[in-house]
């Protein structure tokens, strides 16, 4: 679910440059559903993994789609995002994002490996 929550916020992030045609853009809160907090707080059963699975597949398949929806040689184009708390604007760039998500993928593929590797050893 975090995940899914990052890859929609940064789609958010992409589409919200692109209706603004990157002049000041305001990148939307990333705000948690009551159901999607439980869902993180509580966990999820067997039953309903697929259809987190599908979520997680769907936001991927958004955030690549946004990440893409300029020509190619924009893709290190900067547009000055101002994020929630912040009233100066960052340079963001589809690259940026993708670059962000990737490395959250990494930092929680290495948590996940840690996770693992603690479990065995208990």
């Amino acid at each position: 679910m975090h995940v899914t929550q990052v890859l929609d916020h940064y789609t958010d992030v992409l589409n919200a440059i692109h209706t603004a045609d990157w002049q000041s853009p305001t990148a939307p809160p990333s705000l948690t559903s009551d159901g999607d907090a439980a869902l993180i707080r509580d966990g999820f059963g067997g039953d309903s993994r697929a259809g987190v699975l599908a979520r997680l597949r769907d936001a991927h398949t958004a955030l690549v789609n946004a990440a893409c929806a300029e020509p190619s040689d924009w893709c290190r184009r900067q547009a000055p995002v101002t994020y929630s708390g912040s009233s100066e604007p960052y340079p963001t760039s589809p690259a940026d994002v993708v670059g962000w998500v990737r490395d959250h993928y990494t930092e929680h593929t290495q948590q996940t490996a840690d996770l693992v590797s603690d479990w065995a050893t208990r």
